[in-house]
């Protein structure tokens, strides 16, 4: 695939994730995507999603907690592996809390299907609104 249409896709998933309709997610994912990002269970920890509906999932249960907003920022496009930078906006649904934090999004694309998405946070802020 070209850049153009990597570049494509991955704003679409950006978009999908804005609009928050999850359905739309596996036709963007290959069946055994992997997904390395931070889980929003009792602990706050990385793990390794794979497959689709974990990620699914996931999204659904940060809905539960979170009004978020993933702004993506500059997308710099490497062939087949593509950079975000970008800044979250984020609402407590129980508190009202709001905070906001920078991350960095590395998404690998194999046939016009994202293989990998790695997130790279703003630890410190998470650290300190999950406390």
């Amino acid at each position: 695939m070209s850049k153009s249409d990597n570049l494509a896709i991955v704003k679409k998933f950006y978009q999908v994730i804005e609009e928050g309709d999850y359905t739309l997610l596996p036709p963007l994912f290959s069946d055994d995507i992997h997904w390395y990002g931070l889980t929003l269970d009792q602990r706050l920890e990385a793990k390794v999603l794979q497959g689709i509906q974990p990620i699914i999932k996931f999204f659904e249960a940060s809905d539960q907690v979170l009004e978020s907003h993933w702004i993506p920022e500059t997308i710099l496009p490497e062939g087949d592996r593509l950079v975000v930078i970008g800044k979250g906006q984020h609402t407590s649904k129980i508190t009202q809390y709001c905070f906001e934090n920078h991350w960095v999004h590395i998404l690998t694309l194999h046939q016009g299907k994202i293989t990998e998405f790695r997130t790279y946070i703003d630890a410190v802020t998470i650290l300190a609104v999950s406390n």
